[in-house]
């Protein structure tokens, strides 16, 4: 969705979320590894935390936005239904509570995973020409290596799109939040890769979310 230029009187920076466990050490790790980037391209831009959602919190977060999941379904490696971890619900309620608060407040947001790095200069030039704007990737192959969408680590959002993703959430829910966000993004908006990407997987800190192993259920099959 190609959005017309406003005048420059209109435009506002958007501000920064970072969804980030504050009591989780692995979260904290990745944060504190990526900021700088952040203040290095996109200096002027105001960046604040966001609180994300644990499996603990979901029962409280779940009054906040209404998601209904059923199982997962089969794609890409995964090849049968399988149930869907607490924590990769906790991922979409994160994300959903965002376009939320895009809504109520009227106002863009850039939301970015805690584990993205930014590597190109944020500028308005960059994020108004769109609703919406994708902004990271990640490494997908050793030998040919290609990048590949990280919808969910790092994109830009105007009310427009937030009222999209969080009205028309497919019911019931059957796939990871980035492959929502990849779905509007590539109807919507625009991708712009080189722009930043998921760091790599720290194996001494590893990781904050579960996938689980792929759980045959013959009901579904």
């Amino acid at each position: 969705m190609v959005k017309y230029f406003e005048p420059d009187s209109q435009w506002v920076d958007p501000e920064i979320k970072f969804i980030v466990i504050s009591n989780n050490k692995t979260s904290l790790w990745y944060y504190e590894h990526v900021r700088s980037s952040w203040d290095k391209y996109a200096p002027k831009f105001k960046k604040s935390r966001f609180e994300a959602t644990v499996p603990n919190t979901i029962k409280e977060h779940s009054r906040i936005v209404d998601l209904n999941f059923f199982n997962k379904a089969p794609m890409q490696e995964m090849t049968v239904w399988r149930s869907f971890s607490e924590t990769e619900k906790a991922v979409w309620y994160s994300h959903a509570r965002l376009w939320k608060r895009c809504v109520e407040t009227n106002k863009s947001l850039i939301i970015v995973e805690h584990d993205c790095l930014l590597e190109y200069t944020l500028s308005k030039n960059l994020l108004c020409v769109h609703d919406m704007v994708c902004l990271s990737r990640w490494t997908n192959g050793n030998n040919k290596p290609r990048w590949v969408p990280a919808a969910a680590a790092a994109y830009y959002i105007t009310p427009p799109i937030a009222k999209i993703l969080l009205e028309r959430v497919p019911t019931p829910i059957v796939y990871n939040v980035d492959g929502w966000i990849h779905k509007v993004c590539a109807q919507r908006g625009d991708f712009k890769l080189n722009v930043a990407r998921q760091c790599d997987l720290n194996p001494k800190i590893g990781n904050t979310i579960k996938h689980p192993p792929n759980d045959i259920n013959t009901k579904f099959l």
